[in-house]
């Protein structure tokens, strides 16, 4: 049951993302996030569908819009930590291009020191050096 079930989500959001209806997938994500049946590797399966699709993104309004509906969704739940935190890291890297370095620590700083306990050590280097930088 749970393999299928994280079929579905994946190819739920897929779909949306291949149709180019943002306001569908954005809703889709939000719901399907939400709901309490769902086994935990579904929901983090889709998650990390969704973020592979945020580089794919050319517009950057609909790029920052999918990177907070991610960051909302991934709020406090343990098992997409790693995801909040790559996603918190792009949003900082599209700040840090349209020079607001501020915003970029500031997104940067909000995340939990825990979670860089769980990431990969070329991660750690490069968002400790993002939210440093502009403190200095």
């Amino acid at each position: 049951k749970q393999w299928y079930q994280r079929r579905v989500l994946v190819c739920i959001v897929a779909l949306c993302y291949k149709v180019q209806d943002w306001t569908l997938l954005k809703e889709h994500i939000t719901s399907l996030c939400k709901k309490r049946g769902h086994f935990k590797l579904a929901v983090t399966k889709m998650v990390q569908r969704c973020c592979e699709m945020v580089p794919e993104i050319e517009d950057k309004e609909r790029k920052m819009d999918l990177i907070e509906v991610l960051r909302t969704v991934t709020e406090g739940k343990i098992y997409v930590e790693n995801e909040r935190a790559r996603v918190t890291r792009t949003l900082a890297a599209i700040y840090e291009k349209d020079d607001v370095p501020e915003k970029a620590a500031k997104v940067l700083q909000e995340l939990q020191v825990e979670t860089f306990g769980t990431m990969e050590k070329k991660e750690k280097s490069t968002d400790c050096d993002s939210a440093l930088i502009p403190l200095l």
